[in-house]
């Protein structure tokens, strides 16, 4: 059977309030400056090491993972990155993931 449907608990619903949190004014949401990202004046939650932000190409639908294992990551990387824009964030770095696919040849490294 489906989540705990077997056990007769009910799931718990979740309201999705994700129109009223679009809808917010800049300047209520705290934002990231240059400077704090260059000095690391942040850090990610104990137990997650990498996050990754996946935008889907053709709707634009945002999709966020967190990792504990680089493995895991690797794994989600590689099965999404030919049809999304991919931005990893770890303590050490935040990065985008680019995919160039035909466009380079070895040329274009020397």
């Amino acid at each position: 059977m489906y989540g705990g449907l077997m056990s007769g608990k009910k799931r718990k619903y979740f309201i999705n309030n994700w129109r009223k949190v679009k809808d917010l004014p800049d300047e209520l949401i705290p934002q990231l400056e240059f400077e704090d990202v260059l000095e690391k004046s942040w850090s990610l939650v104990p137990n997650k090491n990498i996050i990754i932000r996946c935008e889907n190409r053709d709707t634009g639908r945002v999709k966020e993972f967190s990792f504990q294992r680089e493995k895991a990551c690797v794994n989600r990387i590689e099965s999404m990155q030919d049809t999304h824009d991919i931005t990893i964030c770890t303590d050490e770095i935040i990065g985008i993931v680019a995919n160039f696919g035909d466009e380079l040849d070895e040329s274009d490294f020397n």
